[in-house]
């Protein structure tokens, strides 16, 4: 797996561009940090490995990125309804996201092993 750095750059600028937007739209103000924080890890991780993660096998990359893609725009739907709600419970919100991250880890693993 090689990473490379100009579109990592890219993806890290584009994700915190995304991240100040849901800090900005997000209406409850005790919770602004952790939409914030927690929908900005999670998109830099998926759009990262969109843009910026090259494996040995082309039609790897191409589907472990289309696969990231999907994900990413799944995270950015929920992170959007989330700031919109003036409440929503902070375990549920982990627990969501943090369960769409380990699908999403789970798959890109089982595709690059599948492929080798």
């Amino acid at each position: 797996m090689k990473i490379k750095i100009v579109p990592c750059l890219i993806a890290v600028a584009a994700t915190a561009l995304i991240t100040f937007g849901l800090y900005s739209l997000c209406h409850n103000a005790d919770l602004r940090w952790l939409l914030t924080i927690f929908g900005g890890v999670s998109l830099l991780l998926t759009i990262g490995a969109m843009f910026a993660v090259s494996l040995p096998d082309k039609r790897t990359t191409i589907n472990v990125s289309i696969l990231s893609g999907v994900f990413a725009g799944i995270l950015l739907v929920i992170q959007v309804i989330f700031a919109l709600m003036s409440s929503f419970s902070v375990p549920v919100y982990v627990i969501l996201n943090g369960l769409l991250l380990l699908v999403w880890f789970g798959i890109c693993y089982g595709i690059a092993r599948a492929m080798k």
